[in-house]
Parts: C-alpha cells; structure tokens; sequence
C-alpha cells in the first residue's frame, strides 16, 4: 500500500545527503563524480516510488502512453 509519509522521510533523506545535488542535465539518479543528481520532477518521481506509488501506471493514465524511462 502506498504511504505518502515513506515518500517525505526519503525526500528528507534525500535533501540532507551531502551526495545529491540537482541538474537537469544529470537528472533521474544519475551519478557523475560521487554525486547523485535529481531535477525537480525527477525528484518527486523518486519520492513517490519510495513511498511505494505506481508512478509508471498513473504517467500511464495521464498521457496514453507506457513510461519507458
């Protein structure tokens, strides 16, 4: 089941890791010299899927289309 209070404690996580850091080049957990880069809706992306969301099916609902990475 899918719990919005695991998806903040990994945001929290997240943010307070000396390792993440945000470009929009480097987005969706690359990472490039020992940092791990997000851009804002990557980041979210993440967080949903942490605290157990299906974000692929609801890209899936949302645009008609299968989300390929």
């Amino acid at each position: 089941m899918p719990n919005i209070a695991l998806s903040t404690q990994w945001a929290i996580t997240k943010c307070n890791d000396a390792n993440v850091g945000y470009s929009q080049m480097y987005r969706n957990e690359q990472t490039v010299g020992g940092i791990t880069y997000y851009d804002c809706a990557s980041f979210i992306w993440y967080a949903l899927k942490a605290g157990g969301f299906n974000v692929e099916a609801a890209y899936k609902t949302a645009t008609g289309v299968a989300y390929t990475g």
